[in-house]
């Protein structure tokens, strides 16, 4: 308990788990909402409560405990976005007690004669409820799958994060240094390749074989009648601001992260010192009204709420890599030619190969493509600090993922076909989503990947993918060497360089297969 207050949740019950999970899973993400637990337990009502508060994707929830000694009980239960009953009080909470389109989590199980029956009269209140769990009953699946994790949880490190290493011992296992290279200053691309080429230069890597190059290689020569490529379809935010801090005065620069809700973001800011309450005014050549930053997380990301947000497109500016140095003329060259879903602070830039040319010719060779979406964050770009790469916290990033593409994918692996993802953010998605389902195949739905795939990861989806060269040290090298071993990959990029490739975001490609 005393872990989970301060931030840092490691042996969590299984029911307060278990609730977050099925609050995520059905779409009902808690983040901003109001949460009233009625129970003050410590197996459910207290975790439950300090739980959905964390500083955290999938939490942010502000929570209000009440108990059978709550003065006007009713009056605060109806205030909820969601209810979550644990009181042990059989049929407690009744319809008058909840509001239109409330979400109930009915966590009680109580005797009445021979009957279990939970704390939410089931039968009246769900006629109110937008989703409302089902009628009490024993100690079922998901209980004891919350055990078994939390037992394998107290075998692991303290805070480890989620990632999708298989178990090796301290004598064998790899270090962040082993997926450093070199890279000459000049081979970071500054602009966007010629979209005349039919498909860039670039390496392909057999999985678990030696590699070849072949600047003379299309995908012609190695694409399927039947093959199923998946594109990220996610597009980039105007998300770079610039302005002037009212109180202390000086230059300003924001990048907003991620939307919390309708004119509250979540941002960094340069310089990094600037005050945590202060009004930002003058963006670009346009006045935006004002800004606001609201509060200062643990790791530097500030709360800000902005005014007059509408205008953003008329204000803001596309943001291009830390170590992208040049101005880019057209800011569309940074967006794939199939965005249409904004939201991320980075292009997912293996698709900025494709023109719709190429599309209408992959389509052609009997290849289908298939569009998903996953908002990529600024946190793809930061390099992993720790020598141990369990040490490193994994950032998280929004997705979405549609019936008709979810029911193409899990066609495709039914029939054999390959799985092609088209960068490594699609690859995050579609191994994230797998990894939610009991078939491990993804199903339609959303939430936020933080999956951290590092080798020794068994892919669940993907069998292929077209991808940039990465940076040293990334979680995205790290990844690539998951689906080909480090081996191959750290071979293939010393090749790539001594044929003078294009790196990174506007660079040559990768065709691991």
């Amino acid at each position: 308990m005393g872990l989970l207050m301060a931030g840092r949740p490691r042996f969590i019950p299984a029911t307060p788990s278990g609730i977050q999970q099925m609050l995520l899973r059905t779409g009902n993400d808690p983040s901003g909402k109001h949460v009233v637990v009625c129970g003050r337990s410590n197996i459910v009502g207290k975790p439950i409560m300090n739980l959905l508060m964390q500083r955290r994707d999938g939490a942010n929830a502000t929570v209000t405990v009440c108990h059978t000694r709550t003065r006007d009980l009713a009056e605060m239960t109806r205030q909820a976005d969601i209810l979550i009953a644990a009181v042990g009080s059989p049929q407690m909470i009744t319809a008058d007690m909840v509001s239109e389109g409330v979400v109930v989590i009915d966590v009680g199980v109580n005797r009445r004669g021979y009957r279990l029956v939970g704390d939410v009269d089931f039968d009246a209140v769900s006629e109110k409820a937008a989703a409302i769990t089902t009628r009490a009953r024993r100690r079922g699946t998901h209980d004891h799958c919350n055990a078994l994790a939390e037992h394998a949880q107290r075998r692991a490190p303290l805070d480890p994060p989620r990632t999708a290493m298989t178990p090796q011992t301290r004598s064998d296992a790899l270090r962040t240094s082993d997926y450093d290279y070199e890279l000459p200053e000049p081979l970071i691309a500054q602009t966007p390749i010629e979209t005349a080429r039919p498909f860039p230069p670039h390496v392909s890597v057999p999985r678990r074989r030696q590699h070849t190059t072949s600047p003379l290689l299309r995908l012609a020569g190695v694409l399927r009648p039947g093959d199923v490529m998946v594109f990220n379809d996610s597009r980039v935010m105007p998300a770079r601001l610039r302005g002037n801090a009212q109180y202390r005065g000086g230059a300003i620069e924001l990048l907003l992260l991620s939307r919390i809700s309708p004119g509250v973001w979540r941002a960094i800011g340069r310089p990094d010192g600037f005050c945590a309450r202060c009004r930002i005014r003058d963006y670009g050549q346009r006045r935006f009204d004002s800004g606001e930053v609201l509060e200062i997380e643990p790791e530097g990301e500030r709360i800000i709420r902005l005014d007059g947000e509408e205008r953003l497109h008329d204000v803001g500016e596309v943001p291009l890599p830390p170590y992208i140095t040049e101005t880019l003329a057209d800011s569309e060259r940074y967006q794939t030619v199939y965005a249409r879903e904004e939201g991320s602070a980075a292009a997912p830039t293996a698709g900025l190969h494709f023109t719709d040319e190429l599309l209408e010719r992959v389509r052609a060779m009997g290849v289908q493509t298939i569009f998903v979406t996953l908002h990529v964050g600024w946190g793809t770009f930061r390099p992993v600090k720790t020598d141990d790469p369990t040490e490193h916290t994994m950032h998280s990033e929004y997705w979405e993922l549609s019936s008709e593409a979810a029911d193409a994918i899990r066609s495709a692996k039914a029939d054999g076909r390959r799985v092609i993802s088209v960068g490594t953010t699609a690859v995050r998605l579609l191994e994230n989503a797998a990894s939610l389902s009991a078939d491990n195949l993804p199903q339609a739905g959303s939430g936020w990947a933080d999956i951290f795939i590092t080798p020794g990861y068994r892919f669940k989806v993907v069998d292929a993918l077209i991808t940039n060269f990465h940076l040293p040290r990334s979680t995205l090298l790290m990844l690539v060497s998951a689906l080909a071993d480090r081996g191959t990959i750290m071979r293939a990029y010393t090749e790539a360089v001594e044929q003078r490739y294009r790196f990174y975001s506007f660079g040559d490609a990768m065709f691991i297969h």
